[in-house]
């Protein structure tokens, strides 16, 4: 999307994961930025995904966000990065090309 991040994956975990400190740590360690989920049931299929812009990551704590510690989480705001006006756009685009498929169709 073009936000100056270095995505990674977590090996055992799905998500888009950055290098990123956490709060009150000063050594970087992998933040989920991106939730990524699937479901089926009743032969209904079921999928989404949440990109965390600038979210209040304390309320994680209310769950365990992906069976995963909420410490692990993180934001676009939490890495330093201002959310840029067409962020839903470029998402968007992103999500689309990733599927071969174009947003405008003829």
């Amino acid at each position: 999307v073009g936000l100056g991040l270095d995505a990674v994956r977590r090996p055992g975990h799905t998500g888009v994961w950055v290098a990123a400190p956490a709060p009150g740590v000063d050594a970087p360690s992998l933040r989920k930025l991106v939730s990524l989920g699937i479901a089926v049931h009743g032969w209904v299929t079921f999928h989404g995904f949440a990109l965390n812009v600038d979210c209040d990551l304390a309320e994680f704590a209310r769950i365990q966000p992906c069976g995963l510690a909420a410490s692990v989480m993180g934001s676009l705001a939490s890495c330093g990065v201002a959310a840029p006006a067409d962020l839903r756009a470029r998402v968007a685009r992103a999500v689309a090309a990733a599927f071969d498929r174009d947003l405008d169709p003829p």
